[in-house]
This record gives structure tokens, sequence and C-alpha cells, in this order.
């Protein structure tokens, strides 16, 4: 017979709406706003720069939710979960692109037709582009930023 998983209420961290999270750690999506929150994202902001598993930082999604926008991280933010997770993702202009850390700490960028690479995580925050364009300068247009 299966035990049953004792069930926790608790508020969504971003707009208060009630969510239940069980004991096993799954992450629970909160049905109003969409955040989803798998622990103490105050902490994961201090070490990390970021939130789990969102990327965008508690206190930049709590303004980005009051302000009407959707969760979203900034390219400084999407470093950070490059940091976190080893491998990230997006989409621009319906091409997808990874970037991940090697081995060696060089990082990979890539998508289906090309592979780019860069010594250092710096270099990449620097010098990273498509269609000629910097990264950090488009990053606006960029959608879908994620961990893989």
């Amino acid at each position: 017979m299966k035990e049953k998983m004792k069930t926790e209420m608790r508020f969504c961290e971003i707009c208060g709406y009630p969510v239940v999270n069980d004991e096993s750690g799954v992450c629970m999506c909160c049905e109003r706003c969409g955040w989803q929150s798998c622990g103490d994202n105050i902490e994961y902001e201090e070490k990390y720069g970021i939130s789990y598993p969102m990327v965008v930082p508690l206190s930049r999604a709590k303004m980005q939710y009051r302000e009407g926008k959707p969760f979203k991280p900034t390219f400084e933010d999407f470093i950070h979960g490059l940091d976190f997770y080893s491998e990230m993702a997006f989409t621009y202009r319906r091409v997808k692109y990874g970037v991940c850390y090697r081995s060696d700490h060089s990082v990979l960028f890539y998508n289906a037709r090309q592979v780019w690479s860069f010594p250092t995580k710096d270099a990449f925050y620097k010098f990273a582009s498509i269609g000629g364009d910097l990264l950090k300068d488009i990053w606006d247009q960029v959608q879908e930023p994620r961990y893989m």
C-alpha cells in the first residue's frame, strides 16, 4: 500500500496566492502568476544571483509582476544561470540556441547550424553575437531564456 504524501499549503512568494507543495520537493507552480518555487529563493538570490528554477531573482520577479511584465531574466541573470546549471538555452528569431560550459570551463555557444567557442565566461559575455549583434545588446528580443 502506498503511503499518502503529506502536502503543505503556503503562499506564492510573488503574488501571495495559495499554493500547495508536497514534501517530495516537487516544484509547484502558482496558478495565478506562474511563478515556480523549489526552495528558499532569498537564499538562492543571495548565493547564486538567481531563483530556482525560474532563473529570475526573486526581487526582480516581484518587480516584474507588479509592473505586469512576464518573468524574464536579464542577460546577467542568464549568465548566473549558466554558472548554476552549466547549460542554458534561449530562442532568438525562431532559432534555438544553447550555451554550456565545457570541462575546461570554456563556453560553447551553438545552434543547429553553427558552434562558437569562448575561452571564458567573461569572453562569452563580452563578445557573443548573433548576426554581428552582441547578445547582450539584443537580449530584450530573446525569447524563452531558461536552463536546459
